[in-house]
């Protein structure tokens, strides 16, 4: 049964049947031939050999063991220049090529010209087993490497066999174009010193004009220039990690770097181009819509960069295609609009992007390799860098052509200047005439100008004081009579008031002084108590008129003297009780003092004037400080004002060296507070009131004469001087001056400036200029109150000033610094 078993398997496999099998084998075989690839590659008599006839497998998910991939022999296929992985996935790439024998003593490289990718393993087939030969890629260090080199590069083990290698790569950060190359050392030397002149003059280039930006920068602080000084070191770091130069001198020991450090450098440029685009092409005035793109550009550049960090995938180049696809239009579409600076960026960046899309296509076998596909990018990069810096050094241009035309068109007047000299100096004669008259003319019209002003002032001063002189020296008369207390009381009010506005005369016209900084404080003993009691007397009569309440607080701990400028001090008071007043229709005022610390010498006050009330809105709370600004302009039509009594307290307070502070809410009032420290009197007496003055005799026997025209004006110095017991007579012109000195002869002329038919000042002039009469002391007795009316009365021979209105204090004074007590008695007036 055996043999007819065997028997039957023979019959089966016939002769055909064979035939088949053995076709079958032989197809396979081929088939494996096929897929292992060329010929081994021949290395004998040669120096180097480029793009390697190899075959290839790719790992999808990048596990497979080295032994695994020998028994995939079958798998492999031969593979042009076409790229193996476009970087969206983890593939890996196996890659086999066969050396034919070469001898011992004979050293060959296999270089891999692309720097980015991360992780390459070179292998040996040794019978069924993978021996490793070495490392290399972005992900090891320079050490760790197989050789220390800007690109990949591994050594060749000589053999008298023919050798079959294996190469693992991948790379998920960066498309996989892996151009092979077999080198000697030699050639490999040869190679990079052809190379590397070409680096150098690009890199030198590149470092030239962040270099020229950035001096521009610092010469004009320009920000288009410094965004460009970063846009170049940007560009400078990604061509040096490209170009491998980067693992060698800047992250040679650091891997995260050398595989981030590309992505990093990369959205930099972008950024900065985005940022350069804004400023250079000035979208945000000129196109508003394009500038809020680029904005937007920026928000997603930026996204991109974070997540191609996080995610290892190159989502970076998305946004790079789609920021310089819209730096292009925005480029073209300010060039359309006649921005002439425009086409510098457009030229510039459309050479950098259509050389880094030459290179591209170029790695992906659709372009065949030259050097000028191979390097496009890097032209492109050195154009764009040149035309950008020459668009930014456009001004630095035109001044200079500005200059050279200056130097031209100086060159060429000096030689016309030769034949036409008398007819151009007749020329610049009369148009230095025509300016020096033009000159005087307006000197003439800035001097009239300046004159009207100080007659506009000594007019005004003239017309107010007059008729305040009236009610001072009405009430400084009335207070010496008989008065009960509330008479005192009502005539406390009017010379209270009149004082005041005295007090806010002298500050209108002294009001360029207070803005030059040059008024004063004084220091005087004052009891504050007394002196916020005569201020509430004062606004006690306005707040009953508008039925408001008025709240005097006075602390307890107030010292009864202190050292202080009353004036001032009773000036910023009054003006914060003025707008209280003004702006509160119901409700109560309150003026109050607060001790807040004493010691020994000084003392912390806190004075603050309340108020019931519309507020002021905390949006418009600083600017009622500033001068003639009011919170609403609808108040001057409701309340009236200029504007410039906060102002005023504002620098009077700084003169304090106090703080001026305010808490107001919208309907319900507001509060105006100061802080001020005082020095204590602790010798001094407080000057309380008016004084008494005792007359003194040897006064009472001077001859007196009155020039004053304004009866009121003669009345009230008339009865001063009776108080002080002298006896005067009154006229009412310069002329009857000049007259009536003639027949008697006088001690004193109290002289008024402003007279009619004759002034006071001529007068004076007119009596000074007889010097066969008797000349009498002569004081200016005027309303004028300005430093230049001063000065022309002492010019014209008077011997002192009393500016009205004023007071038997101050007439008293006068008379003290005209005739001295230690001067002699005045002899007896007598008729000439």
């Amino acid at each position: 049964m055996a043999d007819n078993l065997s028997g039957d398997i023979r019959l089966k496999l016939s002769q055909p049947h064979r035939c088949k099998i053995w076709m079958l084998l032989c197809g396979l075989t081929l088939a494996e031939l096929c897929a292992f690839g060329q010929e081994p590659i021949p290395l004998q008599g040669q120096t180097r050999v480029d793009h390697l006839p190899v075959a290839v497998l790719l790992d999808p998910q990048g596990k497979s063991h080295p032994q695994d991939i020998l028994a995939q022999t079958a798998s492999f296929r031969e593979n042009g220049r076409r790229p193996l992985n476009f970087g969206i996935s983890k593939a890996t790439c196996w890659i086999r090529f066969r050396v034919a024998p070469y001898p011992v003593h004979q050293t060959w490289f296999l270089v891999i010209a692309f720097t980015r990718l991360q992780d390459i393993q070179l292998f040996r087939q040794e019978s069924n087993t993978l021996i490793p030969m070495g490392k290399s890629g972005t992900q090891y260090a320079l050490s760790q490497r197989a050789i220390p080199h800007r690109l990949h590069v591994f050594e060749l083990q000589p053999s008298q066999e023919e050798v079959t290698y294996y190469l693992r790569v991948s790379s998920h950060t960066s498309g996989l174009q892996i151009p092979l190359q077999l080198m000697t050392p030699l050639a490999l030397s040869q190679s990079e010193t052809r190379i590397m002149p070409w680096f150098g003059f690009f890199l030198g280039v590149l470092v030239t004009m962040l270099a020229f930006n950035a001096i521009f920068y610092f010469l004009l602080w320009d920000k288009a220039f410094g965004v460009h000084v970063l846009y170049l070191a940007c560009l400078i770091v990604v061509s040096l990690d490209i170009l491998g130069l980067a693992n060698l001198y800047l992250w040679p020991e650091h891997p995260y770097w050398a595989q981030n450090g590309n992505g990093l450098a990369l959205a930099g440029i972008f950024m900065t181009a985005l940022f350069f685009a804004q400023i250079f092409l000035q979208t945000r005035d000129q196109y508003p819509k394009w500038h809020r793109i680029l904005n937007g550009l920026l928000v997603f550049l930026g996204l991109m960069t974070i997540l191609n960090l996080v995610a290892q995938r190159p989502l970076i180049l998305l946004a790079i295609l789609v920021c310089s696809s819209c730096l292009l239009v925005v480029g073209i579409h300010s060039w359309w609009r006649g921005n002439k600076a425009s086409r510098f960026f457009v030229l510039g960046w459309g050479f950098f992007f259509t050389g880094a899309i030459i290179s591209s296509l170029e790695r992906m076998a659709v372009l065949q390799p030259h050097i000028l596909t191979s390097n496009a990018w890097q032209i492109g990069a050195l154009l764009e860098a040149v035309l950008l810096s020459l668009a930014l050094g456009d001004r630095v241009r035109q001044f200079r052509w500005q200059a050279r035309a200056a130097e031209k068109a100086a060159h060429q007047i000096q030689i016309e200047a030769k034949n036409e000299l008398e007819r151009q100096v007749a020329q610049r004669t009369e148009a230095l005439m025509e300016a020096n008259q033009a000159l005087t003319q307006a000197k003439h019209q800035a001097e009239a100008g300046n004159r009207a002003k100080s007659e506009f002032l000594a007019t005004m001063s003239h017309e107010i004081r007059t008729p305040l002189h009236g009610i001072l020296g009405m009430s400084e008369l009335l207070s010496h009579s008989q008065l009960d207390s509330e008479q005192t009381h009502f005539l406390q009010a009017i010379d209270s008031s009149g004082k005041h506005l005295l007090s806010v005369l002298n500050e209108i016209l002294d009001y360029s002084k207070i803005e030059a900084g040059k008024v004063q404080l004084e220091t005087t003993p004052v009891n504050l108590g007394k002196e916020l009691q005569s201020i509430a007397d004062l606004y006690r009569a306005q707040c009953q008129q508008k039925h408001l309440a008025f709240h005097l607080k006075v602390d307890d701990r107030c010292p009864p003297s202190v050292l202080t400028d009353p004036t001032r001090l009773r000036q910023i008071l009054m003006n914060l009780l003025n707008n209280a007043v003004k702006f509160t229709q119901h409700g109560s005022i309150t003026l109050a003092l607060n001790v807040v610390e004493r010691s020994e010498e000084w003392v912390d006050l806190h004075f603050f004037v309340q108020d019931s009330g519309c507020g002021i809105p905390k949006t418009q709370q600083a600017t009622i400080f500033i001068p003639f600004q009011q919170a609403d302009t609808s108040i001057t039509r409701g309340y009236g004002g200029t504007g410039l009594g906060l102002a005023i307290v504002t620098k009077l307070v700084a003169l304090f060296e106090g703080q001026l502070t305010l808490e107001s809410e919208v309907s319900k009032g507001s509060t105006f507070g100061l802080k001020l420290r005082l020095a204590i009197n602790h010798n001094q007496p407080v000057n309380e009131g008016r004084g008494h003055f005792t007359p003194r005799s040897d006064h009472q026997t001077l001859k007196v004469l009155l020039a004053e025209d304004n009866k009121v004006n003669q009345t009230i110095a008339l009865q001063l001087l009776r108080k002080l017991g002298i006896q005067a007579e009154a006229v009412s012109n310069g002329e009857a001056v000049l007259e009536i000195v003639q027949q008697t002869r006088y001690d004193l002329i109290l002289m008024d400036l402003q007279m009619p038919k004759l002034d006071g000042i001529e007068t004076t002039r007119r009596l000074r200029a007889q010097g066969d009469l008797a000349q009498p002391k002569i004081v200016a007795l005027t309303a004028n109150a300005l430093a230049e009316d001063r000065t022309r009365c002492f010019e014209a021979g008077m011997d002192d000033f009393l500016s009205k209105p004023f007071q038997l204090a101050e007439m008293q004074a006068c008379l003290n610094r005209v005739f001295p007590p230690t001067a002699p008695h005045p002899k007896p007036s007598s008729t000439v």
